[in-house]
């Protein structure tokens, strides 16, 4: 039985906001090498050191995000680094999943930032501090009820860390929070930050958001400019999350591809092909093998059109699709 396909968008035209606890968005939000994320940076730092006596006033972002990013790049890592003012090495990232095995990823990072801060040829008294934060969408310690956990390398019995520097975790599960429906039912700054960041471009939570905005916490100020400037005017911002919504189509596709949804299946094919174009085209590019615009759409064409022939498509559906003849089909 054929099943028709309704309301899906595989060209980012009906796209849904973008949440700011999506990886990606978060790094896009406080991972970027300008002025406006490192003041929200530097709020959420304050406020998750609980740096009153001695806040930070400035980071140096070490793997800053590219608002240039183009079709052939592709980030495989989402947290952030960076180095304070006040010397500690940090490590920022969001979690939304693979809890099972974070533990240990929590454990790789600290002991790369570890790493990074001991240039070669230096004395190990030279360590620096170093802090991994990660903000969960979830929760790993379901043995505590705390919100915030951190962790420090301690004596079992007495109580005191090794060496005269330190290594910390801080772990904020926002899991924890449940379903916020009003801010009276948060304690505290840092309780509301979290509301912030689980809720931020939900617009089903929208009211919420701007009651947390309205009362004045820097962090939730600062990070709902930036994330509502990215949202509006950044064009890369806007790419990246057209490339988003467009990889959640697909995957629904291929859930009603799988179910007999011919229609369905056939946009899974285009897109496949489209993809396996793209890779090629950036490989003959790298490789320095292209030998003009007009050639390389031609073998695009053919390329498609031998593709889904393969696949067992009706040879007038090809010819639709690529633009060519069904007799150069037949021939190819």
């Amino acid at each position: 039985m054929t099943h028709r396909t309704e309301n899906i968008c595989t060209d980012g035209a009906k796209q849904q906001p973008p949440t700011l606890k999506r990886d990606w968005v978060f790094r896009y939000v406080y991972g970027a090498d300008n002025e406006r994320s490192k003041k929200a940076l530097i709020a959420v730092l304050n406020l998750v050191l609980d740096r009153k006596e001695n806040p930070v006033v400035d980071v140096t972002i070490l793997n800053p995000i590219s608002l240039k990013t183009r079709e052939d790049e592709k980030e495989t890592s989402m947290d952030i680094r960076a180095r304070l003012d006040t010397g500690e090495l940090i490590d920022v990232e969001m979690q939304r999943s693979h809890f099972g095995s974070y533990g240990k990823r929590a454990v790789y990072n600290l002991n790369k930032l570890v790493n990074f801060s001991l240039d070669k040829g230096e004395d190990y008294d030279k360590i620096r501090e170093s802090i991994v934060i990660s903000f969960v969408d979830g929760a790993i310690f379901t043995e505590s009820r705390k919100k915030h956990i951190v962790m420090l390398p301690r004596e079992i019995d007495e109580d005191f860390t090794f060496g005269d520097y330190t290594v910390v975790w801080h772990f904020i599960e926002l899991g924890k929070l449940g379903n916020i429906e009003d801010t009276d039912e948060l304690t505290g700054e840092l309780e509301r930050f979290m509301a912030y960041l689980k809720y931020a471009g939900d617009r089903s939570k929208e009211p919420l958001i701007r009651e947390l905005v309205r009362k004045g916490d820097e962090a939730i100020v600062m990070s709902d400019r930036v994330f509502r400037e990215l949202a509006k005017d950044d064009p890369e911002f806007q790419w990246q999350w057209s490339r988003d919504t467009y990889e959640h189509d697909m995957a629904t596709l291929r859930k009603q591809a799988e179910a007999g949804d011919e229609d369905a299946l056939l946009e899974v094919y285009k897109s496949e092909i489209r993809e396996e174009l793209r890779e090629n085209r950036i490989r003959s590019r790298n490789e320095g093998l292209a030998e003009g615009r007009e050639e390389g759409r031609t073998e695009e064409k053919a390329a498609m059109a031998r593709a889904m022939r393969e696949k067992g498509i009706d040879t007038a559906v090809i010819a639709e699709i690529s633009g060519l003849t069904e007799e150069q089909i037949q021939n190819l």
